[in-house]
């Protein structure tokens, strides 16, 4: 039977708990991230349990299609050809992931897993045919023959002289990364695995042969008072030849233009196109206030850097997701990271 690794937002963390149940049952061995032992740390655990999955179960909800972790694991599915969608409601999946056929369990009501005809299938197809993609994702690679870039945004550098400014050097990152993985003429290494390297001096040819990839971003972020500096590169990952490069020296309110200009740089250096739709979602930020989001980027930080359970550790999400929510009360991405942690405590 199939390893399966189970992604979903926490809002549907009841129903995860119920499918992880019913895939048991019928012989799959199923990961989530309630396997997670107080102590261990959260990103290290969930990259093992990725790369080990044979079938990426992912559920798309309303909560789910906004959550920047979920989709990262859905782009790890699908670039390594191991993503299963299912819906748990009417919401459509993020851009990028429309074009896969997903199984309906908007009526699934917790009952024994004869019920899931369609998805044990979907698993055991998934799951039976990795070798065979494996192999052909490879020599595409080899050859050069990928039908689309594949890009990887490696960890900005935080060059501020502070190390608890990692924060927002990592929260920059990780945007950058959602980003990107809304153009559907793209492909995007998920964060989880980008940021494996985070702290090391590797050639980027190497990081690109290894992940696959055709173009890797690298970037510095200065953070200093009311001031931020960004610098950020695009590479060929075959040659080492730069295709752009730009730095961003601004007013720390203009920190939203310039992730949207970064995005929408990298697009066009690799001469591809945005749809309308996709630069709508690129430029939908959830809040216009700096220090509302700076609150946020430290919450996640947490959130996914921090040890699952411990009730310390949520009462600071806590903590900063209510300042947050108090100076933007409409910062949904904050009041879903609260609620979560509110139903964990």
């Amino acid at each position: 039977m199939a390893r399966v690794f189970l992604s979903y937002a926490r809002e549907d963390a009841d129903t995860a708990h119920r499918l992880a149940q019913a895939l048991g049952s019928a012989g799959h061995h199923v990961w989530w991230d309630r396997h997670i032992d107080g102590g261990s740390r959260f990103v290290s655990e969930i990259d093992r349990a990725l790369k080990d999955a044979e079938a990426v179960v992912v559920l798309w909800s309303q909560a789910s299609v906004e959550s920047a972790w979920v989709q990262d694991e859905a782009v790890e599915g699908r670039e390594t050809g191991r993503l299963v969608p299912a819906m748990l409601d009417s919401s459509k999946p993020p851009l990028g992931f429309r074009q896969f056929q997903c199984v309906d369990l908007s009526n699934w009501d917790g009952s024994e897993p004869v019920a899931l005809p369609e998805l044990l299938r979907a698993i055991a197809r998934t799951a039976g045919e990795q070798s065979s993609f494996a192999q052909t994702s490879t020599q595409a690679t080899t050859n050069g023959a990928r039908s689309q870039p594949v890009v990887c945004v490696l960890p900005f550098t935080n060059v501020s002289g502070d190390a608890e400014q990692e924060y927002f050097s990592d929260g920059i990152s990780e945007d950058i990364i959602t980003d990107l993985s809304k153009v559907s003429a793209l492909s995007v290494v998920s964060r989880h695995t980008a940021f494996s390297f985070k702290g090391s001096a590797g050639d980027v040819k190497s990081v690109a042969r290894q992940l696959g990839a055709s173009h890797v971003v690298e970037g510095s972020v200065r953070k200093a008072g009311t001031r931020v500096r960004i610098s950020a590169q695009l590479t060929d990952g075959a040659t080492g030849n730069h295709l752009w490069a730009e730095r961003y020296d601004r007013d720390l309110t203009d920190i939203f233009e310039i992730q949207d200009e970064i995005s929408k740089a990298i697009v066009a250096a690799l001469r591809l196109q945005l749809l309308p739709q996709e630069r709508k979602a690129i430029e939908a930020r959830g809040t216009s206030n700096v220090e509302a989001y700076e609150l946020y980027l430290m919450a996640r930080q947490y959130w996914v850097s921090g040890n699952d359970g411990d009730p310390r550790r949520d009462e600071i999400i806590l903590r900063l997701c209510q300042k947050a929510v108090d100076i933007d009360a409409t910062y949904a991405r904050c009041g879903r990271v609260e609620k979560s942690c509110h139903r964990l405590s």
